[in-house]
């Protein structure tokens, strides 16, 4: 926008400078050459933002439990990308994002895997890679979804934003299912006492300590921790399991 702006200030004081008529043809088409690309550029940041407002909408959807809002943000998102040749390269993030609304991790994994996490910046590739990492934990593929949280957590040293939270979550939940339940509490409960999340983000994180205090033999910090878990979020997949437990 400021270039075309830019371009079009140019034009008429140089046009006003030189006696030129204002629309003089080889002057109009040097005009036209600037302004194309500075549209171009503009409409790709356009897009490239609506795109990431469409995820953040979708992410929140998820925390607040709101599964049918989480599943319409997708599919927007997904019919977003799906209209523009400069964001189609983002269509298999938008079709994972679908699928992990659905909870269908092996279809959505599939989709992660083909793509190029180092065509996009750093912010998207540490969400994405921590949804590799989450299918994998889902799959019961838990020490291949522990070792991509981890790495991505190396990298992501000294951060502390939503996307350093997701991946600690995800390990949190490797380790309760895996062979190291005792260091998943740890995690888990240091993320719990933040409280930065939503219910049911809270709510998995309840059930996987849950978990991991069950295997450790704390079964009545784990039940406290099931109850919590239910407390946050009663419907939600995490909350329901959580139950299931109590039973």
């Amino acid at each position: 926008m400021l270039l075309s702006i830019a371009a079009v200030a140019i034009y008429g004081f140089a046009a006003v400078a030189v006696g030129m008529p204002i629309f003089w043809p080889p002057a109009l088409a040097l005009l036209i050459a600037l302004l194309l690309p500075a549209g171009w550029f503009l409409g790709r940041a356009i897009e490239r933002r609506l795109v990431a407002r469409g995820r953040a909408e979708y992410r929140a959807a998820l925390a607040r439990g709101d599964l049918a809002g989480a599943r319409r943000h997708a599919g927007d998102l997904l019919a977003l990308v799906r209209t523009s040749r400069r964001t189609r390269p983002l269509l298999p993030v938008a079709e994972s994002e679908r699928l992990l609304a659905d909870e269908r991790y092996a279809e959505a994994l599939a989709k992660l895997e083909q793509i190029d996490l180092g065509s996009l910046d750093s912010s998207w590739s540490a969400y994405l890679r921590n949804d590799i990492a989450w299918c994998n934990v889902q799959l019961a593929k838990v020490e291949e979804g522990e070792k991509i949280a981890r790495q991505t957590l190396q990298e992501l040293s000294g951060d502390s934003g939503d996307a350093t939270r997701a991946l600690n979550r995800t390990l949190g939940a490797a380790l309760a299912t895996g062979d190291r339940p005792q260091d998943a509490i740890a995690v888990l409960e240091q993320l719990l006492a933040a409280r930065s999340a939503g219910s049911v983000t809270n709510a998995v994180c309840s059930y996987y300590l849950g978990i991991a205090l069950k295997r450790v033999d704390r079964l009545d910090d784990a039940r406290r921790a099931f109850e919590r878990a239910v407390r946050d979020a009663p419907t939600s997949t995490f909350g329901r399991r959580a139950a299931a437990e109590l039973d």
